[in-house]
């Protein structure tokens, strides 16, 4: 890291430091290691407003971790910054991560760094190094994905998807689960009009659950003659997705729907495995 850079990130600390008697490097180990900062790049203009915003909701939902965002000049700096442990957490867009990860582009130089995936926020990720601690990278995708609407989008609605490998903290996020289950389906029927969702725990009051996936799908049986939906709902327990129930709609002038037998639930729990 240059002096530049050094002392730009001195600046975000300088209140914590005062006057100790100690190095001002000694106090920024100190202060860097007592709370998750997120670094941002200055050179785009919407990383600083959503490092702010994840840093808030980290904060709020995981008060120990004492989050906070900051800036450096721009993703240059910051791929230096988390490849000499100076910072551990960065927002980098989706090529960015995936140059700097790959060690190419921009950041050939800096030669490849093992760059993991914690969140997808848009066309933006939230990285960390292949390091990272397990226990806190399982802490904070588990608070986004609980807390942050934006980070459950449909499976195929054409929003992003990490371009770097996701943290081997980072649980299963309900699209791929989705994409197991509607794979199991389309090997036994015909398979349409897919379509995911995710709902807070009240829509499944009596499950021990943080989260509900779920997962519509047209479906038509080998020997049957027509289309019908059916609905899988699917809960989040301690980073894991399980089978909760299914229902399927009746015919009639409008949509009636009613609890599914256990074929549905042998199909999908299949397709999660053990």
């Amino acid at each position: 890291m240059d002096r530049r850079t050094f002392v730009r990130l001195l600046g975000v600390v300088g209140a914590a430091c005062g006057v100790m008697g100690h190095s001002p490097y000694r106090q920024w180990q100190v202060y860097r290691k007592s709370r998750l900062i997120i670094v941002t790049s200055a050179a785009e203009p919407a990383s600083y407003p959503l490092g702010e915003a994840v840093a808030t909701l980290l904060a709020r939902h995981l008060p120990e971790s004492r989050a906070l965002a900051t800036r450096a000049g721009d993703s240059l700096e910051i791929v230096k910054l988390l490849a000499s442990n100076q910072l551990d957490l960065a927002i980098l867009t989706a090529q960015d991560a995936r140059d700097a990860h790959e060690g190419r582009g921009r950041f050939a130089s800096e030669g490849t760094l093992p760059l993991r995936a914690l969140a997808v926020l848009g066309p933006y990720l939230l990285v960390c190094r292949e390091n990272f601690p397990v226990a806190t990278a399982q802490a904070l995708a588990g608070a986004l994905i609980e807390h942050w609407r934006a980070e459950a989008p449909a499976a195929f609605d054409g929003v992003p998807r990490a371009t770097i490998p996701f943290h081997a903290g980072v649980p299963p996020a309900f699209p791929e689960v989705a994409v197991k289950v509607v794979d199991a389906f389309s090997a036994e029927t015909g398979v349409r009009n897919v379509r995911i969702d995710i709902r807070r725990r009240d829509m499944a009051p009596e499950a021990d659950v943080t989260l509900v996936g779920v997962l519509g799908m047209d479906i038509k049986p080998a020997d049957g003659a027509a289309w019908y939906s059916i609905r899988l709902l699917f809960g989040r327990h301690h980073g894991r997705w399980s089978f909760l129930k299914a229902y399927h709609e009746l015919p009639a002038q409008g949509p009636e729907w009613t609890e599914a037998g256990g074929w549905y639930r042998a199909v999908a729990e299949r397709a999660l495995g053990p």
